[in-house]
C-alpha cells in the first residue's frame, strides 16, 4: 500500500507509513491485545504479524506527537540495514507498547473513577468540572505520549543492545507472554467490570442531573410566573381588583369642610357618597387624580352624636373607565370635632334680667355697696307673684303649688326636645314643658335636646317644692266645670287634667253609680270620662284615684248632681225644723226650706262648705256644688233662703245639709 504522504510503498495490511507514519486507512484499529487468550502457545505466525503491526504501525500513533513520529521515523531509518536488528527492535517496542498500553488503559480509567467519584461527592458544578476534566485528560494524553516517545527514542538510539538470535527472542517471548497469560487473565475482566460500574455511576449521575435539572427549571418557572402576575396585579386599571389611592386633609380656604383626593387613572370616575346617601362624582383629569369639598355634616352620622370628637371614614369608590361597577376605595379615617347648637332658656333670660334691673335699682353711695347673699334675691319693694315661679339660679327653680315650667328656643334645626324622655311639641322654634311635683321636696328634671349630626345637649334642672299639693291641686278639674245639669239630662262627662303620665280610675260606693266610659288621659295630662244618671234629684259621689309617674297615689272626692224640677220641688218642701231635720227618716227623701246667716266660708277649693246659723240659732254645715257654674255664690255676712236636705251628723256633731238651690 503506498502512502500517500511521502510515496514510499507498505505492506497491504499496513495501518501506517514505515517511512513517515501517516495513517494509510480510514480503519480504526480496535486493540492493542492480539494475542489471543484462548491459546496457551504463542506461534511463529503471531510473532510475525506483531512484528509485521510494529513495522506498519500502530494505534498509538495517533497519540504521537509530530516530533515523536519523525524521532520514530529517523530510527526506523537507521535500522533498515540490518534485517534481524530491525525484527528484534520491532519486537521489544511492540512488546513495550503493548503492556504500556494496557497500563495506560487502566490509568485512564481509574483517574476516570476517580473523577467520577469526586464529581459525585458534590464536586458538580457544571463547567468548572467540565473543565477540570478536560484538562486532567489533556495532561494525561500528554504525558502518556511523551513516555512512549522517550521510550521509542531510547530504544531507537541503542539498536544493537540485544545480540540475542532471534530464536532465542521468540522463545523468551514466549515464556514471558505464558506468564503474563497467568498473570493478568483477569485485567480484561476487571476493567469489563470497571466500565459496567462507571457506566452504571454515569447514568446514575446523569438521571440525578437531569432530576436537579428539571426542578431547577420548574421553581424557575414558577417564580418567573409569580413576578408576572405581581407585575400585572399592580399595574393601574390591571386586574378585577386593582388598588386605587385616596387621601383626606382639612380644608384650609373653607371653614368646616374637608379635601378628598382620589388618584386614579385617567377617564375613570371618583364617586363619594355622603353619610345621608347622596352620591358625588368627579373625572379622573389628566393629573390622574380628582378632589372632593365635602362638609362635615355630609361625613358626620344623620342621628345625634353624644362624643364632641366623632371618628369617621368616608365612602369612597371608583368607577373604570368603560364600566359601571362601583371598586371602593379605601381611606384614612378621621376624627371631627362634632358641631354644637345652642338652647335658649327663658327663665335664664328673666335671671339675668332681674340680676341687671337689682343692680341698676341699687343707690350709689360712698359706702360700699351691700351684695346679696344670692343674685336671685328678689327686691323688698317688689316681690314675685305667686302665680310666678322663682329662680334660684340657672338650674333651680322654686316651684308655685308644685308645678314649674320650663320654656326656651331653639335654632331653626330638625332638633328634638325631651324632658324626662318625654317628648315636647316644637312650635315654630320654641318649646315649653310644666311639670307637677306632688310631693314636698327637690325634684330633678332631664333635659335632652337632639339633632342629626350635632352634638346632643343634655341639661339637668332641680325643682323645689315647699309643701306637699292638695288632691285637687293634683286632679285638677276647673272651676268653669259645671258640676249640674238640667233635671233631662241623664248622663254628664267630667274633664280636668293631672300630671303627665299619671294613670286615673273612678270608684263609688253608690249602688246607683256607674260610668258610660272609663277615665282616658292623653300624653299632656288631659283626662275625660263620663258618668250615668240615671236618677233625677240625686247627688252622684265618687272617688278620683290619680297614680302619678313617681308612684304616689291622690284621692280626689267629687260628685255631679242631676237636680229636681224647681218648680216641682220647692212647693213640696217642709218649713225650716233643725229638730225635723236631724232626724234620719228623712234624709233625702223629701227637702227643706232653709234659712239662715253665713258666719263662716270653710272651703271653696272644690265645692263651697260654709258654716250656716239657722234663724232658731242653731249651726249647721253647708254643701253647695252650683258654684262651678257661674250661679250664685256664698258669701260670708249675708243672709239666704236655700233649699236642699240634710245628709247627716258629721264627727264633730254638725248637721250637714246639701242645697240645691240659692235664693238671695
Amino acid at each position: 500500500m503506498k502512502c500517500r504522504n511521502c510515496g514510499t510503498e507498505n505492506v497491504s495490511e499496513s495501518m501506517y507509513c514505515v517511512n513517515c507514519g501517516t495513517r494509510l486507512n480510514e480503519f480504526e484499529q480496535t486493540d492493542f491485545d492480539i494475542i489471543d487468550e484462548d491459546s496457551d502457545a504463542i506461534d511463529d505466525e503471531s510473532i510475525a504479524d506483531m512484528e509485521r503491526r510494529f513495522t506498519q504501525g500502530i494505534g498509538s500513533w495517533e497519540s504521537i506527537s509530530d516530533s515523536g513520529r519523525t524521532a520514530a521515523r529517523a530510527a526506523n531509518d537507521s535500522a533498515r540495514g540490518s534485517t534481524g536488528q530491525r525484527q528484534r527492535h520491532r519486537y521489544e517496542a511492540s512488546e513495550r507498547i503493548t503492556v504500556e498500553s494496557n497500563s495506560a488503559v487502566y490509568d485512564r480509567k481509574n483517574e476516570n473513577n476517580a473523577e467520577h467519584q469526586e464529581r459525585v461527592s458534590g464536586l458538580r458544578s457544571g463547567s468548572q468540572a467540565n473543565y477540570s476534566q478536560n484538562a486532567a485528560c489533556e495532561r494525561k494524553t500528554t504525558e502518556e505520549t511523551q513516555r512512549r516517545f522517550t521510550m521509542s527514542s531510547e530504544s531507537s538510539q541503542h539498536p544493537h543492545a540485544d545480540k540475542r538470535s532471534y530464536s532465542e527472542r521468540r522463545s523468551e517471548f514466549s515464556s514471558e507472554r505464558k506468564v503474563k497469560k497467568i498473570e493478568t487473565p483477569e485485567k480484561p475482566q476487571q476493567a469489563e467490570h470497571m466500565n459496567a460500574e462507571e457506566r452504571e455511576s454515569g447514568r446514575a449521575d446523569n438521571n440525578e442531573l437531569k432530576k436537579r435539572n428539571v426542578i431547577s427549571i420548574f421553581a424557575a418557572a414558577i417564580v418567573l410566573l409569580a413576578l408576572i402576575l405581581v407585575f400585572i396585579l399592580t399595574l393601574p386599571g390591571a386586574g378585577k381588583t386593582p388598588k386605587y389611592e385616596a387621601e383626606i386633609i382639612q380644608s384650609a380656604d373653607k371653614e368646616d369642610y374637608y379635601q378628598i383626593t382620589v388618584h386614579a387613572s385617567v377617564g375613570d370616575r371618583a364617586v363619594f357618597k355622603s353619610s345621608s346617601g347622596e352620591v358625588k362624582e368627579l373625572e379622573i383629569t389628566s393629573k390622574h387624580f380628582a378632589v372632593f369639598d365635602i362638609h362635615i355634616a355630609e361625613l358626620l352620622p344623620q342621628e345625634p352624636i353624644d362624643t364632641p370628637i366623632c371618628t369617621v371614614e368616608p365612602i369612597v369608590g371608583i368607577i373604570r373607565k368603560g364600566e359601571t361597577e362601583v371598586v371602593k376605595v379605601s381611606v384614612p379615617s378621621v376624627s371631627i370635632d362634632v358641631p354644637q347648637f345652642a338652647v335658649v332658656f327663658d327663665h335664664e333670660l328673666e335671671l339675668e334680667q332681674h340680676i341687671t334691673d337689682q343692680r341698676t335699682q341699687e343707690p350709689v353711695s360712698e359706702q360700699v355697696t351691700q351684695i346679696p347673699d344670692s343674685a336671685t334675691q328678689f327686691p323688698e319693694t317688689t316681690s314675685a307673684p305667686e302665680s310666678v315661679q322663682q329662680v334660684i339660679d340657672a338650674d333651680t327653680i322654686v316651684c308655685n303649688e308644685g308645678s314649674v315650667t320650663i320654656s326656651g328656643r331653639i335654632p331653626d334645626v330638625d332638633i328634638t326636645v325631651r324632658f324626662d324622655d318625654e317628648l315636647v311639641e316644637i312650635i315654630g322654634n320654641a318649646f315649653s314643658y310644666t311639670a307637677k311635683f306632688e310631693k314636698a321636696g327637690e325634684h330633678l328634671i332631664q333635659f335632652e335636646a337632639s339633632a342629626p349630626g350635632y352634638l346632643t345637649v343634655r341639661r339637668t334642672f332641680k325643682a323645689i317644692v315647699d309643701v306637699d299639693l292638695t288632691a285637687e291641686q293634683v286632679i285638677c278639674i276647673d272651676r268653669s266645670f259645671n258640676t249640674r245639669v238640667s233635671s233631662e239630662n241623664e248622663e254628664i262627662t267630667v274633664v280636668g287634667t293631672v300630671p303627665p303620665g299619671t294613670q286615673l280610675r273612678v270608684v263609688s260606693d253608690d249602688p246607683d253609680f256607674s260610668l258610660g266610659s272609663e277615665p282616658s288621659v292623653d300624653d299632656e295630662g288631659n283626662f275625660s270620662f263620663v258618668v250615668n244618671l240615671p236618677v233625677e234629684s240625686k247627688n252622684y259621689q265618687m272617688s278620683i284615684i290619680a297614680t302619678t309617674k313617681s308612684g304616689n297615689e291622690i284621692i280626689r272626692p267629687f260628685a255631679v248632681q242631676r237636680p229636681p224640677v224647681f218648680n216641682d220641688y220647692v212647693p213640696t218642701v217642709w218649713a225650716c225644723s233643725y229638730n225635723d231635720m236631724i232626724k234620719p227618716m228623712y234624709f233625702g227623701v223629701k227637702g227643706f226650706q232653709i234659712n239662715g246667716y253665713v258666719t263662716e266660708i270653710i272651703s271653696d277649693a272644690d265645692y263651697q262648705r260654709a258654716r250656716l246659723q239657722l234663724s232658731t240659732n242653731q249651726t249647721v254645715i253647708l254643701n253647695y256644688y252650683n258654684h262651678y257654674a257661674g250661679a250664685s255664690t256664698l258669701l260670708a255676712g249675708n243672709n239666704y233662703t236655700m233649699y236642699g236636705y240634710p245628709i247627716g251628723i258629721n264627727s264633730d256633731g254638725e248637721l250637714e245639709l246639701f242645697i240645691w238651690f240659692i235664693r238671695a
